[in-house]
């Protein structure tokens, strides 16, 4: 397809191939008109990158680069949309009487202390660095040892976890993906109540790499909060799992979960705030 020429930007129809007949430097730009979306290409990571703002809830794979592991809109049901890694739907309370409307997009999970999701499919596995972005709404404070949201990967173990007040992340050693072990972590940060569970929506990321060097943010921001905590387990059989200890409900948050997304490299700053902006 040749490039058509807009107002000095250049209007394609597909996804499917690198555009043609553009120069791919740094800075470059594309508006693509089966998407209504805008693209950059970025030098230093050799990709096109949609620009702030720009990002669709309906994307599997946002940036465009085969990253998208799983997403999960949350409208109704837990099914990862398409265009993603992992294709399947998560197991546990997800029927229609689990979601309710009022979410940052459309209708959320509604996790009352005694609802769970999870999958045990290893397709869902980050082999190497990972990235996991999600809205989190929660009015309930004082929460004890309450996991929200959990991943065992081969490389490194991760997650969310209420507990002490706050909202702790935690990080631990990976456990392999032919292993049901428990993944044993460690609280390394964490986000007091009054600013994470204050009856308001918040996006929650986190970067992680293969060897345990992390990134968190809230509300499309780099986050501090660095603490040397206590050690909790993540899981045996199930992979990922949201607000739950493999299917249980002893350590159930209570919670709204909207727009899950799992990546399988380390986000860029930028990418975080294209998620933040995402509509």
């Amino acid at each position: 397809m040749s490039p058509i020429y807009v107002g000095g930007r250049i209007l394609l129809g597909s996804l499917s191939a690198q555009p043609t007949g553009i120069t791919t430097t740094a800075g470059s730009e594309y508006f693509n008109t089966t998407d209504n979306q805008k693209y950059v290409f970025s030098g230093a990571s050799n990709r096109w990158r949609k620009t702030d703002g720009n990002i669709s809830t309906n994307d599997g794979d946002p940036f465009n680069d085969g990253s998208g592991v799983a997403a999960f809109r949350m409208n109704g049901n837990a099914t990862s949309l398409p265009g993603t890694v992992y294709s399947g739907t998560l197991s546990g309370d997800n029927t229609s009487n689990d979601f309710a409307s009022g979410g940052r997009f459309g209708s959320y999970w509604n996790a009352t202390g005694t609802r769970h999701l999870l999958t045990t499919s290893t397709s869902i596995v980050p082999s190497g660095s990972y990235s996991l972005s999600f809205w989190y709404k929660s009015n309930t404070t004082g929460q004890d040892n309450d996991r929200v949201m959990t991943i065992k990967a081969p490389t490194v173990c991760s997650g969310w976890n209420n507990y002490n007040n706050s909202m702790g992340f935690y990080t631990g050693a990976g456990v392999p993906t032919n292993s049901n072990a428990l993944g044993s972590v460690t609280r390394v940060a964490e986000i007091p109540d009054a600013e994470i569970n204050d009856n308001t929506w918040h996006h929650v990321a986190y970067t992680i790499s293969a060897a345990n060097s992390w990134t968190i943010y809230l509300d499309g921001a780099a986050y501090s909060g660095a603490v040397s905590g206590e050690g909790r387990s993540f899981n045996s059989g199930s992979r990922f799992a949201i607000t739950t200890y493999d299917g249980g409900d002893a350590y159930n948050s209570i919670c709204g979960i909207d727009q899950v997304r799992l990546f399988n490299r380390i986000l860029s700053a930028a990418e975080i705030v294209d998620l933040y902006n995402e509509t």
